[in-house]
C-alpha cells in the first residue's frame, strides 16, 4: 500500500465523500470491450468481471469480482486491480491527468442496483488508417462478431439500465461506423435523453442521421485532432481532410455549444507533431472556448516521445516551456493547465530516458526474467493452446534475439499500460518483423 503522503495530493481536490476509496469507478460504472467482457473502466482490463456471452448485465452487476475491485479501491491496493496508469500519474503527482477523477463526479450509493456509467467499445472498425493506431499496423487479426455478442437480447435488458445512466461514453476505431453504436444512440436519446453521452469521434462522418441523433440527445463531444497543419494532419490521419474536418468540427461545435455541453479536441502527441500543440491548445481554447485533451500514447514506440533519447526530450520540454498559451477564460485557463500538466508527462519520460542510459547490469536476465512474467500473463489470458497463444509466444519470445537492454525497456513500458486481454490481443496481431523494428526505436 501507498504511503500516505503519496496518495494526499491525489486526494486535496477530490470530493471530500469519496476518499474513502481510491477509484469510485468498481463502484459506479460498467466499461463493455469489442470482445464481450466487461471491465471496470476502458483503461485497466486486467480482470473482467464477466462475459456478456456467459451472463447479464444484471448478474455481470452483482459479480464478486466487481467487489473485489471495490475492496481493492477502498484499500488504495490498486496495482492489484492493475491500474497501473493511475497509479503512475499518481506516484508521478500528475494529478490532474489521472483518469479516476472522471468518476468523483457521479453519486456513490452502496449496493446501488444499477450503474451510474456506461462504456461502450462495440468495436475497433474506423474509416482511417492513422499511423498511430495499433490496428492499422496488424498482419494478422483477431476478429470479434460484435452482432453475435452484442444481440436483440443485450439492448433488450440494457433497455432497463439506460433509464438509471448519468453518462455514457462511446469509443471505436470510429464510433459512427459502427452500426450498433447508431442503435444504442437511439435508445439513450429515447429513453433518457438527459443522459450526458460523450463521444470521441475523428469528426470525418457527419451524416443527417448523425445529426438527427445528435440534434434529439445531450451529447459532449470530442474530435480528434492531431495538427493543425493541413500536410502533417494528413500525414497522420491518413484517409481524412484536414477541410471536412475542420468544417465538421464547427458544425459539432455549435450544437453543443447550442445545448450547453462541453466540445473539445482530444491530441495524440507524436513525433511528428509535437512542436505544434501550443498552436492546437490556443486555437481550441481562444477561437471556439473548447476544452483540449492530450492523450496518453505509448506503442508504436516508433512514433512515440517517450522512447526518445533524454537530450531530444530535454530541447521538447524546453520549447514547449517557452511557448506562449492562451489563458484568457475559464476555459482556456483550464486547457493551460492540461498543457503544463502534459510537460510533466514529458519530465517523466525524460527521467526514464536518463535511466535508460545507464546499461543494465544483467541485461540478459532481466530481460528473461521479464519475458517470462509475460508468458504466464499470456497462459492466463489464453488458457487452451490455440493458433493466437502460439502467435503471442512466438512474438514474445522473438525479443530474446534482440538488442536486450531495448527490447527490456521497450516490454517494462507494454507490461506497464497494457493489461488482461489487451496485452494478449496486440502481441497476437503484430508480427516478428515489426517488433524488432519497433523495438529498435527505443533509445538506450
Amino acid at each position: 500500500m501507498w504511503a500516505h503522503y503519496i496518495y494526499r495530493g491525489y486526494n486535496k481536490n477530490r470530493p471530500e465523500a469519496n476518499r474513502f476509496a481510491f477509484c469510485m469507478a468498481p463502484f459506479t460504472s460498467l466499461h463493455f470491450s469489442y470482445d464481450g467482457r466487461v471491465y471496470v473502466c476502458h483503461n485497466n482490463h486486467t480482470q473482467a468481471y464477466g462475459h456478456i456471452a456467459k451472463q447479464s448485465i444484471s448478474e455481470i452487476w452483482e459479480s464478486s469480482l466487481r467487489k473485489e475491485y471495490q475492496h481493492l479501491s477502498k484499500t488504495y491496493q490498486m496495482q492489484k486491480a492493475g491500474c497501473f496508469q493511475c497509479v503512475k500519474e499518481v506516484s508521478e503527482g500528475h494529478y490532474a491527468a489521472v483518469n479516476a477523477h472522471r468518476y468523483d463526479t457521479f453519486t456513490y450509493s452502496k449496493d446501488a442496483a444499477y450503474p451510474a456509467i456506461m462504456g461502450f467499445k462495440f468495436s475497433d472498425v474506423c474509416n482511417l488508417n492513422c499511423i498511430m493506431c495499433y490496428s492499422n499496423h496488424h498482419k494478422s487479426t483477431q476478429v470479434h462478431d460484435a452482432k453475435a455478442l452484442y444481440t436483440d437480447a443485450f439492448f433488450e435488458e440494457l433497455k432497463l439500465f439506460i433509464p438509471h445512466l448519468q453518462r455514457a461514453y462511446l469509443l471505436g476505431g470510429e464510433p459512427f461506423c459502427e452500426p450498433l453504436n447508431l442503435k444504442l444512440l437511439n435508445l439513450i436519446t429515447e429513453l433518457n435523453p438527459a443522459c450526458k453521452v460523450t463521444i470521441q469521434t475523428n469528426g470525418t462522418l457527419l451524416t443527417e442521421d448523425i445529426l438527427r441523433i445528435l440534434e434529439k440527445g445531450t451529447f459532449e463531444i470530442n474530435v480528434s485532432v492531431d495538427s493543425l497543419n493541413k500536410a502533417t494532419f494528413e500525414t497522420i490521419r491518413k484517409g481524412a481532410s484536414f477541410d471536412a474536418v475542420m468544417a465538421n468540427i464547427h458544425k459539432l461545435h455549435e450544437i453543443c455549444t447550442s445545448k450547453g455541453t462541453l466540445f473539445g479536441t482530444c491530441v495524440t502527441p507524436m513525433r511528428m507533431n509535437w512542436q505544434g500543440l501550443p498552436d492546437i491548445v490556443n486555437y481550441f481554447g481562444k477561437e471556439l472556448n473548447a476544452y483540449v485533451w492530450f492523450n496518453k500514447y505509448y506503442f508504436p514506440a516508433r512514433y512515440a516521445l517517450w522512447s526518445l533519447d533524454a537530450d531530444t526530450l530535454q530541447e521538447i520540454i524546453r520549447t514547449l516551456k517557452s511557448a506562449k498559451i492562451f489563458s484568457g477564460p475559464a476555459r482556456a485557463q483550464e486547457n493551460a493547465q492540461v498543457y503544463k500538466g502534459f510537460i510533466t508527462t514529458l519530465e517523466g519520460y525524460y527521467r526514464d530516458a536518463l535511466i535508460r542510459k545507464k546499461p543494465l547490469s544483467k541485461p540478459r536476465k532481466a530481460l528473461r526474467l521479464l519475458i517470462e512474467d509475460c508468458q504466464q500473463l499470456i497462459n492466463t489470458e489464453i488458457i487452451e493452446d490455440t493458433p493466437e497463444k502460439e502467435t503471442a509466444l512466438r512474438n514474445l519470445h522473438s525479443l530474446y534475439t534482440l538488442h536486450a537492454e531495448k527490447a527490456y525497456f521497450y516490454l517494462k513500458y507494454y507490461t506497464s499500460y497494457f493489461t488482461g486481454d489487451r496485452f494478449s490481443d496486440i502481441l497476437t496481431a503484430v508480427d516478428e518483423a515489426f517488433l524488432r523494428d519497433d523495438v529498435d526505436t527505443v533509445s538506450v
